[in-house]
């Protein structure tokens, strides 16, 4: 006898984590989204540990721990959805991640027009942020996308595009594509591929991420 998959929605509490930088600057804040099996310090470490940044920075973590295999043990890690394209299932919606951040942001009274940085999975996420946050500029590191996720953001937002130029998790056609799907919808968008750098974030696309900040403001 086979067995019959049955699908419900379900209530359940979880326990947000969120880790924030506070800042007296009035530049908007940054809101950095880590990866898939990522963590959030470690994210912000390598990207800004040995830089000064002169603003407010909120890195939640993903909701769903994913820990990684290692000798002896698993590594802390998490996830924001779950998607498997190549069986085209949807096990848990990028929705469920964008609702416990308007949760999160809520608590945190963070409702001013933001920042929005995300590294890979998250860099998949961060326009559905447009959702429940103002976004001022949007920056992908290592990202690809999907032009319906974009569809809340405001067409004047600055978005831009940042990929290592030797990363072969996601590859930088991935980011070429999206930019040019959205330049034919009219957004405002820019790329630049760092030589030499992976899929590996390090204070080099940090310093990316300073100066396209440095040129807006």
């Amino acid at each position: 006898m086979s067995l019959s998959e049955k699908t419900m929605s379900l209530n359940v509490e979880l326990t947000g984590h969120c880790f924030v930088k506070t800042s007296t600057s009035n530049l908007p804040p940054i809101v950095l989204l880590h990866g898939f099996q990522d963590r959030p310090v470690l994210l912000h470490d390598r990207l800004f540990g040995e830089l000064r940044v002169d603003r407010a920075i909120y890195v939640p973590q993903g909701p769903f721990p994913v820990p990684h295999a290692k000798e002896g043990g698993f590594r802390e890690a998490y996830a924001w959805y779950f998607v498997d394209p190549t069986a085209n299932r949807v096990f848990i919606p990028p929705d469920t991640a964008i609702r416990s951040l308007e949760q999160m942001f809520t608590n945190l009274d963070l409702r001013t027009p933001s920042v929005v940085i995300g590294f890979s999975q998250g860099g998949y996420l961060a326009p559905l942020l447009s959702k429940i946050l103002p976004i001022s500029n949007l920056i992908l590191l290592g990202a690809g996308g999907r032009s319906e996720f974009y569809d809340s953001v405001d067409p004047k937002t600055e978005i831009h595009f940042v990929h290592g130029e030797k990363d072969d998790v996601v590859v930088p056609e991935r980011s070429a594509q999206i930019q040019e799907t959205l330049s034919q919808r009219g957004f405002l968008v820019s790329r630049t591929v760092l030589p030499n750098q992976t899929h590996r974030m390090t204070t080099a696309f940090g310093r990316q991420i300073l100066k396209i900040l440095s040129e807006e403001s």
